[in-house]
Order: C-alpha cells, then sequence, then structure tokens
C-alpha cells in the first residue's frame, strides 16, 4: 500500500459554512484547488472554533488540537495554514503557533479580520509582545492588501520580507448578471445585519425621498438582526419592496447575484469582503463604503461608486444614479468584471498559494522549478503588471 504524503492543515473556524468570509474564501479555494487535477499538495481543513451549540465550542478547538497532533505523530504534517481574525481567534492561533514553532512546523499565518487593527492596538503592551512573537514564529505571512501590510510592519514589527499580499478570490459564476428592461432595478445586499455593515445607513437611503421616488426593489440577505431589520423596513414604508430572508444558503446567494443589477454594501469596517468580490464577477454593479482593502482593488467611478461610511445622502445618491442611468451601471459593472478577471479570480489564489506553499515547507515538494522564496518574480504581486 502506498504511504500517503504530506499535507498542509488549514484552520479555519466554524468550518467551510459556519465562518463568515473565511469559510467561504477556504470553500472556494478548496474547489479550484482539486478541480485542476494539477498534483497540489493535499489540504485538510480542521476547525478550531466550534458551531452550533456551546458545548461544540467549547470542543471544537482542544479536538483541533487533538488532530493536529495526529497528523504531526504520522510524519505528514508538513505546514499550518492559520486563518486569522481577532480576539478569541488570536489567542487559539496563538497556541497553535507557538506549539508548532516548538515541534519544528512550519506555519504561515493568513490575516483576515476586518477589526484586528483596533483589537491589537487596545491590548496591554504584554499581550502585544505575545502576538508580535506569534508573527515572528511565522514562516509567511498573508495579508489581504497594503494596508494591512503597513500596519504589521509599523504597529506590530513584522519583518516586511515575510510579508506578501494575496487577494481575496472568488470562482467564475456560471451565470453573469443579466439587466431586465423595463422592471424595476433590483439591489441585493449579501452580509450580516448589524450596524458595522452600515444596515441602519443603507436603510435610512432606501427610504429617503430621493429613492422612494424611483423604481426598485431589494434583498436585505445574511443573519444578525434579522427581525430588526424587517421591523424597521416596515417603519419606513418600504415592507413591500424589500425582502429580509435572514440568513441564505450559497445556492440562493448565487441567484440573487445572478438576477441583481446593485450590489451594496455600506460597512463601517471590512478587510476584502466577498460579498463585493462576487458581485464583481457576476458583472453585478457595486456601491459601497471605501475601507479596508476596497479602495486598492476598485476605483471610484470605474469598477464601483463609493460613498463614505455613515453618509446616508451620498449613498442615496449613489444609489440612485445607478439606478436612472442603466448605460453607468454597465459601465461600472464591466469594469468590476474586469478587476475581478485580472486579480480576484480563485484559480489565481490557487496557483499563488502552490507555489508559497512549496517555498515554505520543503517537505511539499517543488517540481518544475516552483518554489522560489516569496516576492521572486513567480509571486509578482496582484493588480502588477509583468
Amino acid at each position: 500500500m502506498t504511504a500517503r504524503g504530506p499535507v498542509v492543515a488549514m484552520l479555519v473556524p466554524g468550518g467551510l459554512e459556519h465562518s463568515g468570509g473565511i469559510g467561504r474564501w477556504a470553500g472556494y479555494l478548496l474547489d479550484a484547488w482539486t478541480a485542476e487535477g494539477t498534483g497540489r499538495p493535499e489540504i485538510i481543513v480542521v476547525e478550531t472554533r466550534g458551531r452550533g451549540g456551546k458545548l461544540a465550542g467549547i470542543l471544537a478547538f482542544p479536538l483541533g488540537l487533538l488532530r493536529l497532533g495526529i497528523l504531526l505523530l504520522s510524519g505528514r504534517l508538513a505546514l499550518i495554514h492559520v486563518n486569522l481574525s481577532s480576539r478569541g481567534s488570536t489567542v487559539r492561533k496563538c497556541v497553535v503557533v507557538y506549539a508548532a514553532a516548538l515541534f519544528g512546523v512550519p506555519t504561515i499565518i493568513h490575516l483576515h479580520g476586518s477589526g484586528f487593527d483596533q483589537f491589537y492596538l487596545r491590548l496591554h503592551p504584554r499581550f502585544q509582545r505575545i502576538v508580535g512573537g506569534m508573527f515572528a514564529r511565522a514562516r509567511t505571512i498573508l495579508v489581504l492588501g497594503e494596508v494591512w501590510r503597513r500596519f504589521l510592519v509599523e504597529q506590530v514589527g513584522v519583518d516586511p520580507g515575510k510579508i506578501t499580499i494575496l487577494y481575496n478570490g472568488v470562482p467564475k459564476p456560471r451565470r453573469l448578471s443579466v439587466p431586465v428592461a423595463g422592471e424595476p432595478c433590483r439591489i441585493v445586499m449579501l452580509g450580516r445585519l448589524e450596524p458595522r455593515k452600515g444596515v441602519p445607513e443603507l436603510l435610512a437611503a432606501l427610504g429617503s425621498d430621493s429613492l422612494k421616488a424611483r423604481a426598485w426593489r431589494a434583498v436585505l440577505a445574511g443573519d444578525g438582526d434579522v427581525e430588526g431589520t424587517r421591523q424597521r423596513a416596515a417603519a419606513l414604508g418600504l415592507a413591500d419592496r424589500i425582502e429580509v430572508p435572514g440568513w441564505i444558503a450559497a445556492e440562493r446567494a448565487e441567484a440573487l447575484l445572478e438576477a441583481a443589477d446593485i450590489l451594496v454594501l455600506a460597512s463601517h469596517a471590512e478587510n476584502m469582503p466577498m460579498s463585493v468580490l462576487e458581485a464583481l464577477a457576476h458583472r453585478v454593479a457595486v456601491v459601497t463604503t471605501p475601507v479596508g482593502t476596497t479602495p486598492e482593488i476598485l476605483q471610484d467611478g470605474v469598477s464601483a461608486l463609493f460613498a463614505p461610511p455613515g453618509d446616508i445622502a451620498a449613498l442615496a445618491e449613489a444609489l440612485a444614479r445607478l439606478i436612472d442611468q442603466p448605460t453607468l451601471r454597465a459601465e461600472i459593472a464591466a469594469g468590476g468584471q474586469a478587476v475581478f478577471r485580472r486579480d480576484l479570480d480563485i484559480a489565481l489564489s490557487a496557483d499563488r498559494l502552490t507555489a508559497l506553499y512549496r517555498a515554505t515547507a520543503p517537505a511539499l515538494g517543488a517540481p518544475d522549478g516552483i518554489g522560489k522564496a516569496a516576492g521572486s518574480p513567480d509571486l509578482q504581486e496582484p493588480g502588477t503588471r509583468a
């Protein structure tokens, strides 16, 4: 019987379906990882935060550590890919990275959390040193944009030579959005229904006199304050124009994007929001806030329309422009899809990660010359030109 080869353990909180943007990104990556048949190293997903009841939440992390220990003892654990956000995630990942360094297992830290900067800056200096030690022990650090590279270097003291920008990616859609002449403009929001996502401002904008006078219908889909969102929409007289279905499965979200004219996300804080990337891939015009890495990948008036966080009037104006001007809507949608094709296809992420994995963990091999140090021409930063 042939011995099984070395593996990459990817730490994902709550699995692929219950960890928000991290889980969706990881799910898309794994689909692309195996679809190409390129002989990439095997990835095993290890849950580090439970889903369901409190007991599941308590048991998930020790069970994840046990699984890592079994892989280590079997001699198959070549690399640990640590998906990191803030608060409890940072505590759990510190344990993993420090332990991995003790046993000589290389780690990659992949920073996702939109609030990590504020979380870190509020820590006591002693705990900041512990977090800094975690980054120091990682072989490679992935960030979603220049804003995070700068924060880690300037505030945490991370060696800039260890940091690589890897944009989130999404797959090519099965079907693109198709405009339907003569029907109300179809507006979609996909995300947790909470103030951080700008839901109160979005409702206020949709309830403004300006937008009430225009023809549109909206779906605000996500978990969080579902009933409260429905009640606020009803209080604005919009119950018959705004659907609030709550959390929806991936298939329903894809169907909404296939039928959408505009994707809106009015967040106060993001890293690289997956719903925006999915809208770009589906050729849907995007209205969003220039937070996180969004202004690094999108250009106002070319590939999206920007409205400042919390600015209800600007948000209403941006939506009104796209509702009123189908030609502008098509231009913005096409500009966004061009960004997706250049930088945000998950197949590109899979290729770059293959090289990074092999460069970081020699046990994974480096066939065909792959495996040069991060920063080599084979690992050219996204959005740059050869």
